[in-house]
């Protein structure tokens, strides 16, 4: 089965967060300008796409807050994979934080959220929506 647009839109939003960051650092390390103008382009692209799922109603700092929510959840995944890689113990907890991170993204976006659940609940149910189900939250 195949993923949905948005599903696939989240993935790619986090990636440019992660260019974004690489960028700065390189052009810190370097002091080459290309590296901020790549570090631009990123961003333009992010803002752009991130307008067709990012929805603030409420008139708070909700895009940034999703922002930082995409951007701890991909480190909290890089982070298990290279614990996975030396079979570190804890790499699993790494990639279930990782979950529970993005899953106060689909909480945040669900109309009527119950309180008693956990993030990583709303993860599920934002996946399993996100790739043709039903019960979904975006």
């Amino acid at each position: 089965m195949d993923v949905s647009i948005e599903e696939d839109l989240i993935c790619g939003i986090q990636d440019l967060y992660q260019i974004e960051q690489h960028c700065y650092k390189s052009f810190l390390g370097s002091g080459n300008i290309k590296w901020l103008k790549i570090l631009n382009k990123a961003r333009e692209i992010r803002v752009k796409w991130r307008e067709r799922i990012f929805k603030d109603e409420e008139n708070t700092e909700k895009w940034c807050t999703e922002g930082h929510i995409f951007s701890s959840s991909t480190r909290f995944r890089e982070v298990g994979t290279k614990m996975l890689s030396i079979e570190d113990p804890l790499s699993e907890e790494a990639f279930l934080d990782s979950g529970e991170i993005l899953g106060m993204y689909y909480y945040l976006n669900e109309e009527n959220p119950q309180e008693k659940k956990s993030f990583f609940e709303y993860l599920k149910k934002g996946i399993k929506y996100l790739v043709g189900g039903k019960d979904g939250v975006v």
